[in-house]
């Protein structure tokens, strides 16, 4: 019985949605089908690093009906439903639950094939850096602005920033600040998300505030990082975790 995947979002969440999808469908020995959503106002586009069969139309057409988004709003527990003839998976997979049900050897196999597909270098360059995601994690510029400056003022001088807006970090508001701090920019002006992410991997520790790219530079490339959200903080151990172990 085919399992068809709906990701949608940014690299970060589609390595949540195909880690689990990959998981949940080699425990089934079935075929894995992909389908990417487009339908949200970021409109972030499927990696081009981590290929998966698309399904056919009818199937196409199915996957859009989110029949496991109407069953979970109806209570189920579960962000799958299991249909005749085919399995359809929708949702985020970011839970420590999500991972748990599988065993050990085959979460472990499963990241290290993402490490593969991504080519996750092993080399750190910088010993800490600090990411500030800035964008779309703040309504308005006013906000941005004293979030850089709340985190500037705790973090250690000569650190390197990353950031989705550099150009925030030229304004007037802010420049002065890095200069004081004698803080540069790593520039991730222009890359793709899965150079960002291999960027992210060339630090051995990273001050972050909950990017989920940021989680699996700490996962696939053994970057510290601490998350607030509980969430992540628990997938993020039981993950890293799991790695651990299984290379023991």
């Amino acid at each position: 019985m085919p399992v068809v995947v709906r990701t949608h979002g940014g690299l970060g969440n589609q390595l949540f949605q195909l880690l689990f999808a990959r998981l949940f469908a080699a425990e089934r020995g079935e075929r894995l089908y992909q389908i990417h959503d487009l339908n949200y106002p970021h409109r972030f586009t499927q990696s081009d690093e981590l290929p998966c069969e698309a399904p056919a139309g009818w199937v196409r057409a199915l996957s859009a009906a989110r029949l496991p988004k109407i069953a979970a709003r109806l209570g189920a527990q579960q962000e799958w439903i299991a249909l005749p003839g085919i399995t359809l998976l929708d949702g985020y997979f970011q839970s420590s639950r999500d991972y748990a049900r599988f065993s050990p050897q085959a979460v472990a196999n499963a990241l290290d094939d993402l490490r593969r597909d991504l080519a996750i270098p092993g080399e750190k360059l910088y010993p800490f850096g600090v990411h500030l995601r800035l964008g779309d994690f703040f309504a308005d510029r006013t906000a941005a602005i004293a979030h850089v400056q709340a985190r500037m003022a705790a973090i250690p001088r000569g650190a390197a920033l990353l950031t989705n807006d550099e150009a925030l970090l030229s304004s007037p508001e802010l420049a002065p600040l890095l200069a004081e701090r004698e803080a540069h920019v790593v520039t991730t002006a222009g890359m793709k998300s899965e150079d960002v992410l291999r960027t992210f991997c060339r630090f051995g520790a990273i001050d972050g505030n909950n990017s989920t790219l940021l989680f699996w530079a700490s996962v696939l490339g053994d970057t510290d990082a601490r998350f607030d959200d509980p969430r992540l903080a628990e997938t993020q151990a039981l993950l890293r975790g799991t790695l651990a172990r299984e290379k023991a």
